[in-house]
């Protein structure tokens, strides 16, 4: 080795060991698989201790450090700890995985970025993770293939249809140029394989695909054939590396307005794969037949997805062809090709299995997917978009938090002895966690308007002394109790579509709400729509709700027979039928069989003997009061009033 060259390697190995890289969604799907590569790599880019990891919980950040790397639990939408973190820990790069459709997560990165240029002078680079639905037709692109050495900037500029993806790539550019950090948007198309990460394995169109079959008996496709690019996640998580190598070693490419990279490594013709994927499941018994079938309805395929049917669409129906022509500027190839994946099918459909042992092949709530490749978790296969403002989601901020515990305790003392909508330690929790965080996610929402009409019932029943014990003074709620359901009236159209044990407990607290208040004609109808979404859920036949775990067991049945209980009462107090028949339905009570209580109540360690108590006494209540319904209902069935006896 001459003096140069060893003068040469001195330079880069002090510069690599200086090298500060921070990496959002950690323990993510494509995070995770970074994070993995980068510190077991045979020639390092940087040391595990010069990698700063952003993770969601403490436990992902124990597990992250334990491979040498600084994992910090901190919440990306606390604008301020994000920028003097990025500041702090001296961050030259950033590599963000976590969001491709909220643009505000990138904002506090960027900032950081920003001001350490000018503190230090040091120029700072940001990989941000895009995706190809951004290029795909029916989400408006116009333009068809496209290659990451087209004007690619120019062409998204020019798409007249707005989309969050592109809308998102828009804005990270102009932050960029504001701050005057070199960006790159890295856009993944389908992505397919087992994650190394320490969580969140699978996260594909294809895991989706494969577990909809299952549960179907059969494989469907559209009428019309699609192809998209796909990458194996290994390979990505090399694309990533590629690029950061390249930046770190002083040979840093072209960025900023040039900087899309698409990180694609051969085609996916979506009928082609269909056929390979319903032989390989027969083979294993899994659908009656080899034969792929067109879909018959768009509603079969929404239902079968877990989403609406415009998102079904965008993900397995559209063209989305996103060439990668800049590998060899960075001096990637990808290992995997279309044959290895077919070749490997096998391998995704037992991959599917083992994330969702707990839920055989068939019980779709289990699996928790990334369904599009660019857009956020899919919990138990439902459209699941990035967390937003409270206020945002359901149209007002929450009460502070004192007036919370407050109207929490005025109902638990007031009606929740008497009718059990919620467990509620759980309810607090999940509570506590979004109000914390200041932000929740679309399925928050008839949880959050839930808690509104709780709200609104305990400023209702709100005792002079409990006002004087919280606050020290009196004051009239009257108000606040209308302005809650007001609101919750006027955002009840975005919780219609979903089917969850808080919309069933929502519809049916908001029509007992109504009822009380001498407003039955509106009950009726609330308390009607709580029982055809709970039919809607099988939640009157429990054999048809698969291997659900202890805590959404319990939630199951006592969503139930709270409901249950309100449909007699109202039968019998009101001269109406009954909307429940006993005859159709099959379910425990709570505590009643090997898989009773104990779980639920475990919940409750933390608290005083005398709640528990008070708690396990309400449940026990709640048994004995649906059986005595149980035995009543033939007895009164003849008794009811004539109409012009019944209250109207």
């Amino acid at each position: 080795m001459s003096i140069h060259d060893l003068n040469l390697y001195a330079s880069t190995f002090f510069l690599v060991m200086d090298y500060k890289i921070l990496i959002t969604g950690a323990a993510g799907y494509i995070g995770g698989t970074l994070i993995n590569t980068l510190v077991t790599e045979q020639h390092s880019i940087v040391p595990p201790r010069n990698i700063v990891a952003v993770v969601r919980s403490n436990k992902q950040a124990l597990e992250l450090s334990a491979l040498g790397i600084d994992a910090v639990h901190v919440d990306l939408g606390d604008t301020d700890a994000i920028t003097q973190l990025v500041l702090e820990k001296d961050i030259d790069l950033v590599v963000h995985c976590a969001s491709a459709t909220d643009a505000s997560l990138a904002k506090p990165l960027l900032s950081g970025l920003g001001r350490r240029i000018q503190q230090t002078g040091k120029a700072a680079y940001f990989i941000h993770t895009s995706g190809a639905s951004a290029f795909a037709d029916l989400t408006g692109w116009p333009h068809g293939k496209v290659s990451d050495t087209d004007q690619v900037y120019a062409l998204v500029k020019q798409v007249p249809t707005p989309y969050v993806v592109r809308a998102t790539d828009n804005t990270i550019f102009d932050l960029s140029y504001e701050n005057k950090v070199t960006n790159f948007i890295v856009v993944p198309p389908l992505i397919y394989g087992r994650g190394t990460g320490i969580s969140n394995h699978i996260s594909s169109q294809l895991s989706v695909y494969i577990q909809a079959s299952i549960a179907n008996k059969a494989v469907y496709k559209f009428s019309k054939d699609s192809e998209w690019q796909a990458i194996h996640v290994t390979d990505l998580a090399r694309f990533y590396t590629s690029i950061i190598r390249s930046i770190v070693h002083g040979n840093a490419p072209v960025g900023g307005l040039d900087g899309y990279f698409f990180a694609s490594a051969h085609k996916l013709p979506w009928w082609d794969l269909l056929h390979c994927l319903a032989s390989r499941l027969h083979a294993k018994g899994l659908v009656s037949t080899t034969d792929v079938k067109i879909w018959p309805n768009g509603d079969l395929a929404a239902k079968s997805f877990g989403m609406p049917l415009e998102y079904v669409k965008i993900g397995w129906n559209s063209n989305s062809i996103t060439l990668c022509q800049k590998g060899d500027l960075i001096g990637w190839k990808p290992i995997w090709n279309y044959a290895m994946l077919l070749e490997h099918m096998d391998d995704e459909v037992e991959k599917v299995y083992s994330e969702n042992s707990q839920n055989p092949p068939g019980t779709p709530q289990g699996i928790q997917l990334d369904a599009l490749p660019d857009h956020p978790p899919q919990h138990s296969m439902r459209i699941s978009r990035e967390a937003v403002p409270v206020e945002q989601l359901i149209g007002t901020e929450l009460p502070p938090p004192a007036v919370v515990e407050c109207l929490l305790e005025s109902f638990s003392t007031s009606v929740a002895w008497y009718l059990s909508f919620f467990h509620e330690p759980s309810l607090r929790a999940r509570l506590k966690g979004i109000t914390d965080a200041g932000r929740a996610r679309t399925e928050d929402a008839s949880f959050l308007l839930l808690v509104l009409v709780v709200l609104a019932i305990g400023a209702q029943y709100i005792t002079a002394e409990q006002k004087w014990r919280h606050f020290g003074f009196e004051f009239d709620t009257t108000d606040m109790q209308d302005r809650l359901i007001e609101t919750v009236e006027t955002k009840l159209l975005i919780v219609l579509d979903e089917s969850s044990t808080s919309s069933v407990s929502l519809f049916n607290l908001l029509g007992s709400y109504y009822i009380f208040n001498r407003k039955t004609r509106r009950g009726f109808t609330f308390m009607g729509a709580a029982v055809r979404v709970a039919h809607m859920m099988d939640l009157h036949n429990e054999s048809a709700w698969g291997q659900v775990d202890s805590a959404e067991r319990q939630a199951r049945r006592r969503a139930w027979w709270t409901l249950y209980t309100g449909d007699r009462f109202t039968a019998q107090v009101f001269g109406r039928p009954a909307a429940i028949q006993d005859i159709d339905m099959h379910v425990h009570y709570n505590g009643t069989d090997d898989q009773g209580d104990a779980a639920q109540r475990g919940d409750e360690d933390d608290e005083a003997h005398d709640d528990v108590q008070r708690l396990v006494d309400r449940e026990i209540y709640q048994v004995y009061k649906a059986k005595l319904y149980q035995i009543a209902t033939p007895l009164t069935r003849g008794m009811q009033p004539s109409k012009g006896q019944a209250t109207k």
